[in-house]
């Protein structure tokens, strides 16, 4: 990936390439965790994808995990029938992530993810975890870019952290070529819905899901 910056008022997009090979710590998911400490004073939002080279891949796994965490909670707090994960294949799940932090193959190269970590005042703020697509005819879907993943811990949301990891998303696509950047909302989540309308996103498909007994 090209570096790439971005200003947007003091929020300062970098977003840096450069895979590394060392291991990421797993973490439990029933492991309690703190959340980032208030931020103070003059503030400055760095986006980096994780895996860089020098990069602390055990700090990046452990922190993404810890804020995957919590957005997997909210989202199966409103709707656990559209939002879950049985507890058996949650390592499983912890292992595709650890792979994705280190910028490594997923599934035998099968799946071709990435993920980007905000930091602020040395702290993680937020991450995004999006999967790029070959086009495919049998949904009319052109080639994407999905971000699968965007969590921003609210003490930080005021830097505006979901656009920066969205703006990455897009460089990324950009990069390959792609066209097209696609993200999911919840139905009753009007804020973020106008916030996506304000990074230039259009509302498109609704999802439909019914229960079979």
């Amino acid at each position: 990936m090209v570096m790439s910056r971005r200003r947007v008022g003091q929020t300062v997009l970098k977003m840096f390439v450069a895979p590394g090979a060392v291991c990421g710590a797993i973490v439990s998911r029933k492991r309690v965790m703190n959340q980032p400490q208030e931020p103070t004073g003059h503030l400055q939002c760095t986006v980096v994808q994780t895996g860089g080279l020098g990069a602390d891949l055990a700090f990046q796994t452990e922190a993404v995990l810890r804020m995957h965490h919590e957005l997997m909670d909210m989202h199966t707090a409103v709707d656990s029938e559209r939002f879950s994960v049985a507890e058996v294949c949650m390592q499983e799940l912890y292992e595709v992530y650890g792979q994705a932090v280190r910028n490594e193959a997923v599934y035998a190269g099968s799946r071709q993810l990435r993920v980007w970590l905000a930091m602020v005042g040395g702290q993680a703020a937020g991450y995004a975890l999006a999967e790029a697509y070959e086009a495919d005819l049998l949904t009319w879907s052109p080639a994407n870019v999905y971000v699968h993943d965007i969590f921003a811990y609210p003490q930080f949301r005021n830097l505006r952290i979901g656009c920066l990891l969205m703006d990455a998303a897009a460089v990324w696509a950009a990069e390959l070529g792609i066209k097209q950047v696609r993200a999911l909302t919840m139905t009753d989540n009007a804020t973020a819905r106008e916030r996506f309308v304000r990074m230039g996103y259009r509302p498109c498909a609704v999802e439909l899901i019914r229960k079979v007994n």
